[in-house]
């Protein structure tokens, strides 16, 4: 039941992660694309805030820069067109993982339930034979002190069997 508690609790952290990613991606987003922009502009000369040409080895930097960044818009568009198909099936996880911990609650539940009823059972049993007609007569021949102890436990037996019930 553990384990399905935690994967409970994974499937409910990747929801809210999940819910949060078009936010975060359009913000990142537009970062790339204004970055961009800066880059194409510096590269075909329309910023005038670097004098001087542009070094070769400037200019393969910059064109790397910017390769990257159209792959990382194209990769958070490929998220972000996702994003809905892994909410559901995140979703239908959590719904599935809710269902195996009710079925495991109630599995316990039965189980707890015949425990105590064996255990009834078994208390029924004990004060049923430590009240035969025997064990009555046998506790006649012994000291007075161990008679006592006997109805004692006979009672506390039988508070048992009450507890026992009244859990059940």
């Amino acid at each position: 039941m553990q384990s399905a508690q935690t994967d409970l609790g994974n499937a409910n952290s990747q929801i809210t992660f999940l819910q949060t990613l078009p936010e975060r991606a359009q913000s990142a987003m537009s970062q790339d694309y204004q970055r961009m922009q800066d880059i194409r502009n510096r590269l075909s000369g329309l910023n005038n805030k670097q004098s001087g040409e542009l070094t070769p080895s400037l200019r393969v930097r910059l064109n790397t820069e910017l390769a990257l960044l159209q792959l990382q818009l194209n990769q958070r568009q490929k998220d972000l067109d996702n994003n809905t198909s892994q909410q559901d099936l995140f979703n239908k996880q959590r719904d599935y993982l809710t269902a195996q911990i009710a079925q495991l609650n109630n599995w316990v539940q039965l189980l707890q339930q015949q425990v105590s009823t064996k255990r009834l059972t078994l208390t029924e049993k004990t004060v049923e034979e430590s009240g035969s007609g025997e064990a009555i007569a046998n506790e006649q021949a012994l000291p007075a002190v161990i008679q006592k102890e006997q109805k004692l436990n006979q009672q506390l037996s039988q508070q048992l069997i009450d507890a026992t019930q009244g859990i059940s």
